[in-house]
Order: C-alpha cells, then structure tokens, then sequence
C-alpha cells in the first residue's frame, strides 16, 4: 500500500509509517495470536471442568459413600415360600393390617396332600 508523503515535518511521516508497521500483521503472527488464543481458552475450560466435578458449590450435600437413613420395620413370614403378588409400591406409606404380598400356596397344598 502505498502512503502518501505529509507535507511539512518528516518526523510525523515516520510516527505514521511506525504505527502502520506495528498494526500490520503478516498471516503466520495471525495465526500465531489465534493459535494462542485458542490454546489459551480451552486450558480455562479444562481447568473450570475439573474445579467444577471436585468442588461442589451451594448447599448441596453429596458424597460418593452415602447411606440412606430411614425408618424400616422388618417384615417377618410365619411361612416359607415364593412370592406371588406384590400390593404396594416403593416407599408407600402402609398401615397396620395391609396386605403387603401374597405368597404363593402351593407347596403348602402338596404337604398338606
């Protein structure tokens, strides 16, 4: 590109010719800074994804080794035998007196026979 030469002091000539040389980028130093800045970003991400997955922020209880705490009542058979039928749910609120499975009853009618 050609610049056309300012009237007057030369000194103000060069100044412009200096900073147009500085703002002109070949493509290999445009490549260079891209390259960089490219290289730059993905080590932040890297580096927030692995602060992320082991810190854990807020008010949030985890662990890897948890172990549920609830109120169980064991559930007893005065009979042996294989389960026929299932009447509730997961973490279905029963009352006393429910039936809770049906057994299957035909072991029992071949001792009884």
């Amino acid at each position: 590109m050609a610049l056309v030469k300012a009237r007057g002091n030369p000194r103000i000539f060069q100044r412009v010719l200096t900073i147009y040389r500085v703002t002109l980028m070949t493509k290999s130093q445009i490549f260079t800074y891209l390259y960089n800045t490219v290289i730059v970003l993905l080590l932040l991400a890297g580096i927030t994804y692995v602060v992320l997955q082991f810190t854990h922020f807020g008010h949030i209880e985890y662990t890897d080794n948890a172990r549920v705490c609830q109120y169980i009542a064991p559930q007893n058979t005065r009979v042996q035998g294989f389960i026929k039928e299932i009447r509730f749910e997961a973490y279905q609120h029963v009352r006393e007196g429910d039936t809770l499975v049906i057994i299957e009853d035909s072991e029992f009618r071949l001792r009884l026979a």
